[in-house]
C-alpha cells in the first residue's frame, strides 16, 4: 500500500492601512490632473470623436501576488520555481464578478469592448460622449503645438473599476524603436559633430557566431537549441514582411526555419510598422532570439501603440503561452512625470503588478537597459534608466562590445561614444539607479550603494550582451537588406534566446531569475558570468565586480545551465498543490490567510521540502 505525505506551508499575509504607501494597493485618482509638461489643454474632444479607453479591475489579493512572486524566485524558499498554473491564478487573484459586472456597465452605455486580459483589463471604444456619461469624466485634447493627444480628466464615478485610462498618449513614447542603431545612423551623427572623424572601418558579424561568446555552443553540443521552449517578443504597429525577412535570414546564415506566430494585442496596421521603423525592430528581435536558439518557438505579439504597457502585460499573463518575454524599449524614467498621473498609473504601476503575476507564473520578462550612457536621456545621471528595465520583476540588460577571433572572444563595456548630454549621446549602456523603484532584495549586498544624493533605487542593468556598432552584427531588413545593427535591443533579445536553452536544458521555467544570478555572484560563484572590467558610459565605469555598465557581465550559460540543475527542486512530477483562501476577496486591513497544501502523491514521502 503506498503511503502518501501531506505537507502544509501557511501562508499569512497581513495587510494594514499602509499598503498602498508600500505600493500594494492603487493610489487614489486625482479630481483633474495636471496637463503633461510642456502641452496645454486645447478644450472638449469633439462628442462625436471615437476614442479607446482602457479600464482596470482592481485583482484580487493584491498583496499576495507580490509576496508569491517573490517566494517563488527566492532560491532556498520552500515555494522556489513552484509556479502557479492558469487555474490557480484564476481562481486566487481575477475579480470575476466585477469584471463582468464592468462588462455590462460598459455596454449599457452602447461602448464596444476591443480587447479583454486576465479577467482584469477592458479596452473599450466609443464616441468621446459615451465615455464620459459612462464613468463621469470629460475628454479633453491636449497640443504642444505639434503633437496632440486626447485624454480625460475630471471626476471618476464610483464603480468595480478604479478608473479608466482614456487616452492615446501611449503614442508619444511608443511612436519609434528607442533602442536600436544601424550604421548608418551612427555615420549621420557623427557627421554633425564638429572635428570628429567618420573614417571609421566597418566590421560586423554574423549573430550566430556569438553564440561562443556566451558558451552557449556547450548547451549545443549536448543537444540543447531551445527545442520544445516557447518564448515571446512584444512590438509594436507590426511588420508586414517578416516572414520574408526571417527567410532570408535563415538561408543566409545557415539557420533552420524559425517557428514564428505572430498574437495582435489590439488591431493595428503592420504597415505603420515600416513608417515608424518598427518592421526593422522587430525583424531583428526576431533575428536575435532565433541566432541563440533555433530550436525555440517564437511568439510575437505586436500591441497596438495607444494601448498602455499594462494592457500588453496582462493579456500576455493571461495567454501564459511563453516561459521568456523580451521587450526592446523603454520609457527614461525622466520622463514619466511629464506624462500625466494616469499614464504613471497604467504603464508603470499597474505594469509592475502583472509583471509580478507573470513571475508567478513563471515567466522571465527581459528589457533592454538603453542606448544613452549613463545620462544621455536626462539632464543628469538621475532618471536616467528607463522603464521596464528598472521595474524589480524584469531582467535588465545592457550592452557590450564584442570581439570575436576564431574560437575565442572578448567582451568589454559598450561605452559612449559622441558628446553624452541630453538627447545627443551616441550610444552606450545605459545604467544608473532607479528614482521610481526601490533597490529590491536580491542586489543588496552585490550592487553598490548609491553615491550621495541619489535614490536607493533598483541598478540597472543586471547583465549585458552584444550591442556594439563597432563591429556590429549582420540582420536582414526590408527587401531582404543585410544591415550593420546594434543597440541594446539586439542585447536583450539575444539574452531571451540564451535563456531560452536554459529553460530547455532545466526541463522548467526560469521566472525571475535575476535572484539566482545574484546569489551565485555574491556567493562567489563566478563561472556563470563572463566579466566586462573595460569601458564606461558617463558617469559610470565598467570594472571587476558590479558596475551600472554591464551589471554582472555577460552570461555563461554552459555554466549557468550546471547550477540550475543543482538547484532544481521537487516542483514536478509527484508534487500536487490546493488551495484554499479564508477570505475571498480580503476585507483589508484585515488579515487574508492563503493556504498552499503540497502533497507528495509518490511511494515514500521526501525528507524535506
Amino acid at each position: 500500500m503506498r503511503k502518501t505525505a501531506a505537507i502544509t506551508l501557511i501562508l499569512t499575509i497581513m495587510a494594514f492601512s499602509l499598503m498602498p504607501a508600500l505600493g500594494f494597493g492603487p493610489p487614489a485618482a486625482p479630481s483633474e490632473a495636471p496637463p503633461p509638461y510642456g502641452f496645454r489643454d486645447a478644450g472638449p474632444a469633439p462628442p462625436n470623436m471615437t476614442v479607446t479607453g482602457v479600464i482596470y479591475v482592481p485583482l484580487r489579493n493584491l498583496p499576495l501576488i507580490f509576496y508569491y512572486a517573490q517566494a517563488v524566485s527566492a532560491p532556498g524558499s520552500p515555494l522556489y520555481h513552484r509556479f502557479l498554473t492558469p487555474g490557480q491564478v484564476r481562481d486566487l487573484f481575477y475579480p470575476t464578478q466585477e469584471f463582468n459586472e464592468t462588462l455590462a456597465h460598459l455596454r449599457s452605455y452602447g461602448l464596444r469592448v476591443l480587447l479583454t486580459a486576465a479577467d482584469s483589463i477592458i479596452v473599450f471604444q466609443g464616441q468621446a460622449w459615451q465615455v464620459e456619461r459612462a464613468f463621469g469624466v470629460r475628454v479633453d485634447i491636449f497640443t504642444n503645438g505639434s503633437v496632440s493627444f486626447y485624454e480625460d480628466v475630471g471626476p471618476v464615478a464610483k464603480g468595480p473599476w478604479a478608473y479608466p485610462y482614456v487616452s492615446n498618449a501611449t503614442m508619444l513614447v511608443f511612436d519609434r524603436p528607442q533602442f536600436l542603431l544601424t550604421a548608418r545612423e551612427a555615420a549621420a551623427v557623427l557627421s554633425r559633430l564638429e572635428g570628429v572623424n567618420v573614417s571609421f572601418p566597418l566590421q560586423a558579424y554574423p549573430m550566430t557566431a556569438l553564440a561562443q561568446a556566451y558558451n552557449a555552443t556547450a548547451l549545443y553540443s549536448q543537444g540543447f537549441n531551445g527545442s520544445g521552449v516557447t518564448v515571446g517578443v512584444l512590438e509594436f504597429y507590426g511588420d508586414p514582411t517578416l516572414s520574408q525577412d526571417l527567410a532570408y535570414f535563415d538561408e543566409e546564415f545557415g539557420l533552420p526555419p524559425a517557428n514564428v506566430t505572430v498574437v495582435p494585442i489590439g488591431g493595428y496596421n503592420p504597415n505603420l510598422g515600416v513608417i515608424t521603423g518598427w518592421a526593422l525592430e522587430e525583424d531583428l528581435d526576431v533575428e536575435a532570439i532565433h541566432s541563440m536558439a533555433p530550436g525555440a518557438r517564437i511568439v510575437v505579439y505586436v500591441a497596438n501603440g495607444e494601448l498602455p504597457l499594462s494592457a500588453a502585460i496582462a493579456f500576455i499573463d493571461g495567454q501564459d503561452q511563453v516561459s521568456v518575454l523580451g521587450q526592446s524599449f523603454g520609457v527614461p524614467e525622466a520622463f514619466l512625470s511629464s506624462l500625466g498621473w494616469s499614464f504613471f498609473y497604467y504603464n508603470v504601476y499597474l505594469s509592475d503588478v502583472y509583471y509580478a503575476l507573470g513571475t508567478a507564473e513563471g515567466i522571465t520578462f527581459v528589457a533592454a537597459s538603453g542606448d544613452g550612457g549613463g545620462m544621455g536621456y536626462s539632464a543628469g545621471p538621475i532618471g536616467d534608466v528607463p522603464y521596464p528595465a528598472s521595474s524589480p520583476w524584469v531582467l535588465a540588460v545592457g550592452g557590450t562590445t564584442t570581439y570575436i577571433s576564431g574560437d575565442s572572444s572578448l567582451q568589454t563595456a559598450w561605452s559612449s561614444m559622441g558628446f553624452d548630454q541630453l538627447l545627443q549621446a551616441l550610444g552606450g549602456s545605459t545604467g544608473g539607479y532607479s528614482a521610481v523603484e526601490p533597490m529590491p532584495w536580491w542586489q543588496e549586498g552585490v550592487a553598490p550603494a548609491p553615491p550621495q544624493g541619489f535614490p536607493y533605487g533598483r541598478a540597472v542593468p543586471d547583465v549585458a550582451a552584444q550591442a556594439s556598432l563597432f563591429p556590429g552584427s549582420l540582420m536582414v531588413g526590408e527587401g531582404n537588406q543585410t544591415l550593420v545593427v546594434g543597440g541594446t535591443s539586439e542585447s536583450a533579445e539575444l539574452v531571451v534566446g540564451l535563456l531560452a536553452l536554459l529553460a530547455q536544458a532545466s526541463g522548467s521555467r526560469l521566472g525571475l531569475i535575476a535572484p539566482l544570478l545574484y546569489g551565485l555572484y555574491s556567493s562567489g560563484d563566478l563561472n556563470a558570468f563572463e566579466p566586462v572590467a573595460f569601458g564606461y558610459n558617463v558617469p559610470w565605469t565598467a570594472g571587476r565586480g558590479y558596475n551600472l555598465v554591464t551589471g554582472l557581465g555577460a552570461l555563461n550559460v554552459g555554466e549557468l545551465a550546471k547550477h540550475l540543475e543543482a538547484r532544481a527542486g521537487p516542483a514536478s512530477g509527484p508534487w500536487q498543490r490546493s488551495w484554499s483562501t479564508a477570505t475571498t476577496p480580503p476585507s483589508w486591513p484585515q488579515a487574508s490567510q492563503l493556504t498552499s497544501a503540497l502533497r507528495w502523491a509518490g511511494p515514500t514521502p521526501p525528507t524535506a521540502l
